[in-house]
């Protein structure tokens, strides 16, 4: 039998809750149709040498090119020579809402880090998507659990606050399963096991697989144009040709 309780009035941590109004204008909305979706927390991970920022700099593109309103790209991994040689310079050049840091423009992770999570106030990064190559270059210590999931609950606070992330992770060298801790796969809402297929000239060919999903992104095969950075879907349909950009609507 159900119980009826009298008085109590309203608790002071109720007074401040979910209402129909907030949940009025919510809706899925995809910034790369069955790869990403807007203010989510996603990962991609794959072993070492198998092309994750090269597929990141595909997707920063193509981004940019649908007109999001700022992509940051945070690289900790990649020296700037590197980052030369991969056409980077062509990119920020040519796109000015990518803004491109460094590890020698960020400085201290941690306090980097604590810096961003400082200006993820109500709807501050909507339309922003942040790009962390790669999640072991901020955290201390992936394998810790406590380092990890702090790392992952300023992920969900940019997400809070209208933000997109995209974390570029490794496996193991076997591949078989994600490197560090588990905090990292359950902060997360999509995740793809990102394997570089094969190189064809200056193409880079990529297969995706979902490995986790809150929403109904799809796995398949993508190449990225290593002169260009330009960003295909291998055997798209005839709709779309297979290209997302120039032949697609943009978002």
């Amino acid at each position: 039998m159900l119980r009826l309780f009298k008085g109590g009035g309203v608790f002071k941590f109720e007074k401040n809750h979910l209402t129909m109004s907030e949940l009025e204008n919510e809706s899925t909305e995809w910034l790369i149709d069955g790869l990403l979706v807007e203010q989510t927390v996603n990962m991609f991970f794959a072993p070492p040498k198998h092309g994750k920022t090269w597929f990141l700099l595909g997707v920063a593109k193509e981004l940019a090119r649908r007109g999001v309103k700022k992509i940051f790209y945070f690289d900790r991994d990649n020296p700037k020579r590197q980052i030369k040689d991969r056409g980077v310079g062509a990119l920020i050049s040519d796109f000015k809402n990518i803004v491109y840091l460094t590890r020698s423009h960020m400085g201290n992770a941690k306090e980097f880090i604590e810096s961003v999570e400082r200006e993820a106030k109500e709807e501050s990064y909507r339309g922003c998507v942040f790009i962390f190559d790669s999640t072991r270059d901020f955290v201390a210590d992936a394998s810790i659990d406590t380092q990890a999931k702090i790392f992952m609950e300023t992920m969900k606070n940019i997400r809070e606050a209208g933000g997109t992330v995209i974390l570029a992770h490794h496996a193991t060298k076997n591949g078989k399963v994600m490197h560090g801790s588990a905090e990292f796969m359950n902060g997360c809402d999509n995740i793809f096991e990102l394997r570089q297929k094969e190189r064809r000239d200056d193409n880079l060919d990529f297969t995706l697989k979902v490995f986790i999903d809150r929403d109904p992104i799809e796995g398949g095969e993508y190449s990225v144009e290593l002169s260009s950075l330009n960003l295909t879907l291998l055997g798209g349909d005839e709709a779309n040709g297979g290209l997302f950009g120039e032949d697609r609507e943009r978002v």
